[in-house]
């Protein structure tokens, strides 16, 4: 296997340990040692990256990103619309001459240009990526030079291999960054939404169309031949993170009236309903706790921990592996939720005047500023009470009407 693990193994592990344990096995068959460059590097200054950096802190995807910072990407809006999902994977395209010496890799690459399905195609050369992403590295290290990167490798002595690395990597992100200029409309990894697929570069490929829900940089959700997908925003399947039942109900509701359904208004009316009863306390009980594993042992956690779930931990005394369960104030969840802040003093929650809100700072109500002008006054006074559970019919056809199409 090209991982040298069981399968066991490759389910339950990440990638990048996983990526590090073939470096180590094909260092050890093909050089009768191990990688000492696991650790630290100086960057050589040729792309855009940290001046000294980790290879367990380095990616391609981070690579990538930093070097399209001066591209029209960061001028993206949050937006409804139509586009092309597309994947770009240059450091599996740049160094396939490097890697396809060994048979199951090679193999991989003439699997991923088979007749397989795009979604399957980019779970492959993701792997692949991963694995390129140790010879990235070590080009850029200012410390490395021909000879040496040749040795490592076994590629022979040209004296041109490193440039010739160099080069081709560096030409597929200058195609990336001129394919998606005045063209994406956001991105994820090495996910991008596109308005136009035309010439799209040799690494890259298209997956499928869709209709997406676009927020701020890296906030992307999707409806794609009927099934939403998420980046960047928490899936409401997965139990991962802080999160109850409402706010996985609530997240789902909207998300499948904007996207599956299409249904701007049903989505508000939605909306209305579930934030009438969390005002009103008509939210069952069960859907407002929240449920997670302790991780390590209460012991073994700092006193200074700011955390609520932590200090949860240390008051319950929960030892690692353990389930505990806990509620947070409803002023709380406001201000996470929704992005309403009633402040320290107040004598009743629903009459104080001086309430701060911003509902790009809420995780359900960030959903809503994307899809409405936030340039106007009146959108904010609206969704303010939208969200305190006092939205009239007429303001959840008012809210409608200004959504931005």
């Amino acid at each position: 296997m090209v991982y040298h693990s069981l399968p066991s193994k490759i389910d339950t592990t990440g990638i990048r340990t996983l990526t590090e344990k073939y470096w180590i096995n094909w260092y050890y068959t093909h050089k009768h040692t191990f990688p000492h460059h696991f650790q630290t590097i100086v960057s050589d200054g040729q792309l855009p990256y940290s001046s000294s950096m980790r290879f367990a802190d380095f990616s391609s995807s981070t690579l990538l990103k930093s070097f399209l910072k001066d591209s029209s990407i960061k001028n993206s809006k949050p937006k409804l619309t139509d586009g092309k999902l597309i994947c770009f994977y240059p450091a599996a395209y740049s160094f396939h001459p490097l890697l396809r010496r060994d048979e199951e890799i090679n193999n991989l690459y003439t699997y991923a240009r088979e007749e397989v399905t795009k979604w399957e195609k980019s779970r492959i050369v993701y792997s692949l990526e991963a694995l390129a992403e140790y010879p990235l590295f070590r080009t850029l290290d200012s410390g490395m030079n021909e000879i040496r990167f040749s040795a490592e490798f076994q590629l022979g002595f040209s004296g041109s291999e490193l440039e010739f690395y160099r080069s081709r990597y560096k030409k597929q992100l200058n195609d990336i960054a001129i394919f998606l200029q005045d063209n994406v409309i956001n991105m994820y990894q090495h996910y991008f939404i596109v308005s136009n697929c035309d010439k799209i570069p040799s690494c890259g490929f298209l997956i499928d169309k869709g209709h997406f829900l676009s927020g701020t940089r890296s906030k992307i959700s999707a409806e794609i031949n009927g099934q939403l997908f998420m980046w960047g925003i928490a899936d409401y399947n997965s139990n991962k993170g802080e999160r109850n039942l409402f706010e996985k109900n609530f997240l789902e509701g909207v998300l499948e009236r904007i996207l599956i359904k299409k249904d701007l208004k049903n989505c508000f009316e939605y909306a209305s309903i579930k934030c009438k009863e969390f005002a009103f306390d008509e939210i069952p009980e069960n859907e407002l706790i929240f449920n997670r594993i302790a991780r390590r042992d209460s012991l073994h956690i700092s006193a200074a921990a700011r955390q609520y779930f932590l200090r949860e931990q240390i008051v319950q005394k929960k030892r690692k592996n353990q389930l505990y369960t806990y509620m947070r104030p409803k002023e709380k969840l406001y201000e996470i939720y929704f992005g309403i802040n009633f402040g320290k003093v107040q004598r009743n929650l629903f009459e104080n005047k001086s309430v701060t809100f911003n509902p790009s700072k809420g995780k359900l109500s960030r959903i809503f500023s994307w899809i409405l002008p936030r340039e106007k006054r009146h959108c904010i006074t609206l969704l303010k009470k939208l969200f305190l559970g006092e939205a009239t019919d007429e303001d959840i056809q008012s809210l409608s009407l200004l959504t931005k199409i």
